[in-house]
């Protein structure tokens, strides 16, 4: 998780979070209770959690699940019903 500050006019607190469900949840939280903390505040608090990427570091995975024939369930949870890849990150 990183917290990043911009140049903008307004205070922002933006939590990020890798592709690991658990994370996500975690982070969630996190902005939910950020947001009831800072509620009376200028601050304005959001997330990003990008959901299954295919990487390096999740390339096992990916390859598993093509060996299987299952190759075209990966991500099929996420919102748009896909995987993403690095390059979509940008």
């Amino acid at each position: 998780m990183q917290i990043v500050q911009a140049k903008l006019r307004e205070p922002v607190l933006l939590y990020l979070s890798s592709m690991i469900s658990l994370h996500t949840h975690r982070v969630n939280s996190i902005v939910q209770t950020s947001v009831y903390q800072l509620q009376r505040t200028d601050i304005r608090v959001n997330s990003i959690c990008p959901g299954l990427i295919e990487t390096n570091m999740t390339k096992d995975v990916f390859d598993l699940a093509r060996q299987r024939g299952s190759g075209g369930k990966l991500g099929q949870l996420n919102p748009l019903g896909r995987y993403g890849l690095p390059q979509g990150m940008i």
